[in-house]
């Protein structure tokens, strides 16, 4: 990868590492008594945090280990999508936090299209079907 990529793809990460933390603070002070569905915005906002600090192992992983940095990246997006459809259906339209899914699921869109325009290569097609179902989740789930 060439030096400009290379920073794009570490101020990519480090603008995505902050969005998700930030949603995952947010997310950790909300009131759950706001919600139609408490019990099940605690267990998203568990699962949340969970795929957030795995995601951030991941994205160090890429910065450490620059023959693995596509794949360990790819996961790393991979990971912050698993929680995508618990939160979008959990979480009312009422509540002080309820845009937390769409700044999610804008971010990742957004973290897949980088993603794919820095790493054209092998993982190309799989962060490109990423986005798709980013999408298809975030859409389905509303």
């Amino acid at each position: 990868m060439s030096p400009l990529p290379r920073k794009i793809f570490f101020i990519v990460t480090i603008l995505l590492a902050v969005i998700f933390s930030s949603l995952n603070i947010q997310m950790f002070l909300a009131d759950t008594g706001e919600s139609c569905f408490p019990e099940s915005v605690d267990k998203a906002r568990e699962f949340l945090t969970r795929a957030t600090g795995g995601s951030l192992l991941l994205w160090t992983g890429s910065f450490l280990l620059p023959r693995l940095r596509e794949w360990l990246a790819l996961c790393a997006l991979l990971l912050l999508l698993l929680p995508m459809a618990a939160l979008n259906s959990t979480i009312c339209c009422h509540e002080s936090y309820g845009n937390v899914p769409l700044w999610a699921a804008l971010s990742l869109t957004g973290g897949f299209l980088s993603y794919s325009l820095l790493f054209v290569g092998r993982a190309f097609i799989p962060a490109l079907a990423g986005i798709i179902l980013v999408i298809y989740l975030f859409f389905s789930t509303n």
